[in-house]
Order: C-alpha cells, then structure tokens, then sequence
C-alpha cells in the first residue's frame, strides 16, 4: 500500500452521471484513500467511423486522455465485438499512464469491465475485486437488431451469449454490489449466485440539488438525457406532443445524448408527427457541465420507459432519474417502471404517468402549466436530494467493502 493508503482504481464506462461522480468524491474525500478513475468507451455509433474517447483521471485528479477515430464502415454488430477487443488494450495504455503497479482494490461498473477487472486480479494488479452490477443480461431476442430474420436472431444471440460469458466472469470477482434487490434477485433466478454481496443504492448531492432547484427555469421545457431508444420512452414523447403542443404551442423537449444515426432517425420521426419546432436534440454532450446546463435550465425531466419484460431498464438503479434530481428537475416517469419510481412518489418528486399518450400529455400539461404543483414537487425533489445525499450513502458503500478487505 501507498505509505498506508489504499490505493483504488474506479472502471467504468461514462463519468458524466451523478451517481458514480459522488461515489467518487466520497472517496478522495478520505484521506487514507487513494483513487484513480479508468473511463473506457461505451459503444458510440458514429456513422462510417469507430470513436474512442477514454481517459484516466489520476490520484491528482488530472485527466490524461486516449483519444482515437478509425474509419469502420461496418454494421453496428462488428463495432460492438471490435470494441471488446480494442478496450483491452487501452485499458492497458491507460495503466500506463498512472504508473502504478498494483491497486489495492477495484472496483468495476459493467460485465465486461468487471472482466477485465478479475483479469487483472489474476495478473496481481489488483488483490481485491468489487463488482457493481448496475442491471440484468440482455434479451436474447431484442437486444440490438430488431426484426425476424434469421441473421438478426444469429447476431443478437451472439452479442448476449459474450454478454452472458462476461457476466459469469465478472461473478468470479471478490464481492457483488448490486445497487437494487430486484437485480439480486433476477441473477439468483437465473443461476448466478455471488460469494459476497451488498446491496446498496448510488449517490447524489443534496448541496447540487438545492443549488439547482434555486435556478431560473425557461417557461414550458421538458428535458431527456440518455441513449435514444423507443424502450427509454422517446417514440412516445414524441408522439405525446401532438396532444400538447395543442395546450401548449410554445412546448419544447430538449433531448441530450444519443449517436448521430439515433438523433437523424428522430428527428424523422418528429418530422413524421408534425412536432419537429416542439424538440431539439443535442445529441452526445462530451461535456458534463454543459449537458447539466441543458437539464438545469428545464422544468422536469421524462423517464417515460416502456414497461415491458424485456425491458432491462425496468431492473436497473435508475442513473437518468437521480441525474433529473441532481438538476433539481421534477421526474415524470412511468407508473410500471423501475424502482426509483417508488421513491418519486413517495417524496412527492415528481408524477407517475401510464404508458400512454394521453395521460402522458395530460400530466405534462399539468407540470408545466401548474405553478402550485411544480412548486410542491420541487420541495419533494429536494427531500429525495437529501435522502439519497453522497455523505450516507457513500459511507454505507464504502463500509460494505472496507469490511471485508484483507489487505
């Protein structure tokens, strides 16, 4: 160890989201904690090109980037299966850089970067391993290419069975953290049973939340962060605002997030319902502060997730929902999806709408036109701030790990 400092080394895929940044600054905020932040890229599909945008953030806190743009004019599938092999090797450049041989612990978001994680628990670069499975495997049958045809089925059965391999891997690693029961519970169903486990939700900043709450919102904005996928609900925000716009005319949606090929296929779909004026998409947002003040500057934020089986967002700790807190933005968010609902209704932080356009359009009409209303929920969205504030529940997580090393 490090003059008596444990030295961590923190994987993951995206540092932009709330959550994973307070676990974070839990940590330095220790003095007897030493952190480095490995950020691999997550498949970004850009049209005839393969992106790569991975960074270390050092004990120091300064960022040392590996940038990379190969041209790739080849199917989505074939970006996915090279980007597993390519990430290996800038794990490895990115290692480098710190200088440092050996962690003391790592802790890893994601099956294949807790994979990579045991592989170097193997290879002595890490004695203690802690896998935070923050959602469930794939459907085999909707994963990535819809449609019947043969050679769909054969590909998205190849992407979740390396989806699978990976996820038995990552079981192999020292200690489970699963942010919610209800992922516990589906790996139990399905065969996978950790050794050491936890269960522990993510953090926010009550101080970011009520500091956001104070600032000036535009008149009749709804905001969206996140991939574009009809399962996230933005075919039926789309949709909604026909209804709206009829209440509403100057109603605006700003979405963030989402590859160039994604945002061209909604703006489409705007075009096609007539409400093209009604959105704006910003697409990927590489900068955190500016994609906060997209959100920040909103009224309430949509989680309006499909709620079907096969939907995997409806088993994860919700990262887009604790971002819309951490905006200080009321949620509005679908009855029947993931957990975090619960705690939206209980705190009075937002409104649960059905999964249907006219209810959906009926309850945006309300949170945009009912000052009263909005300001009631802005007291519960800051009630929610304080429950799931970093200071508790990074010290929760931290003691769930610490406890069991054995350094």
């Amino acid at each position: 160890m490090n003059n008596g400092a444990v030295r961590i080394l923190y994987l993951l895929n995206f540092y932009g989201c709330p959550c994973q940044k307070m676990i974070v600054r839990y940590l330095r905020e220790n003095p007897a904690l030493k952190v480095t932040v490995a950020v691999l890229p997550a498949v970004r599909l850009v049209k005839g090109a393969l992106q790569i945008n991975a960074f270390i953030l050092d004990e120091k806190e300064e960022t040392l980037p590996y940038n990379l743009r190969l041209p790739f004019p080849f199917p989505a599938f074939f970006t996915f299966v090279f980007q597993y092999v390519l990430n290996f090797f800038i794990l490895f450049k990115l290692l480098r850089k710190t200088r440092i041989k050996k962690f003391d612990v790592c802790i890893a978001l994601s099956n294949y970067n807790a994979a990579l994680m045991y592989f170097l628990k193997l290879i002595g670069r890490c004695r203690f391993s802690v896998f935070m499975n923050g959602d469930i495997l794939p459907d085999t049958n909707n994963y990535l290419h819809k449609g019947p045809s043969r050679l769909n089925r054969i590909l998205n059965r190849v992407l979740t069975g390396c989806q699978a391999v990976l996820r038995r891997i990552a079981y192999k690693n020292d200690l489970i953290w699963f942010p919610i029961e209800k992922i516990r519970n589906w790996d139990l169903e399905n065969g996978l049973r950790a050794r050491q486990s936890f269960v522990a939700n993510s953090p926010i900043d009550c101080r970011t939340v009520k500091h956001n709450l104070a600032k000036q919102k535009q008149p009749h904005t709804l905001c969206y962060i996140g991939g574009l996928y009809e399962y996230s609900g933005v075919d039926i925000a789309i949709s909604s605002l026909r209804m709206v716009r009829d209440e509403i005319a100057d109603v605006r949606v700003f979405f963030v997030g989402g590859s160039s090929l994604d945002v061209e296929r909604y703006r489409e779909l705007a075009r096609r319902y007539g409400v093209e004026r009604h959105v704006k998409f910003y697409g990927y947002v590489a900068d955190e502060d500016e994609a906060q003040d997209i959100l920040v500057g909103s009224m309430a934020g949509l989680a309006l997730y499909k709620p079907v089986k096969d939907n995997m967002s409806l088993y994860t700790d919700s990262s887009k929902v604790k971002t819309y807190i951490s905006a200080g933005l009321p949620v509005l968010i679908t009855r029947e999806g993931p957990e975090i609902s619960r705690d939206i209704e209980g705190f009075g932080a937002g409104l649960l709408v059905d999964y249907d356009e006219a209810d959906i359009a009926k309850n945006i009409i309300r949170i945009l036109k009912d000052a009263d209303l909005h300001s009631r929920l802005k007291q519960g969205v800051a009630k929610f701030g304080e429950a799931y504030d970093y200071k508790q529940l990074g010290g929760d997580i931290w003691g769930q790990i610490s406890g069991r090393l054995k350094l």
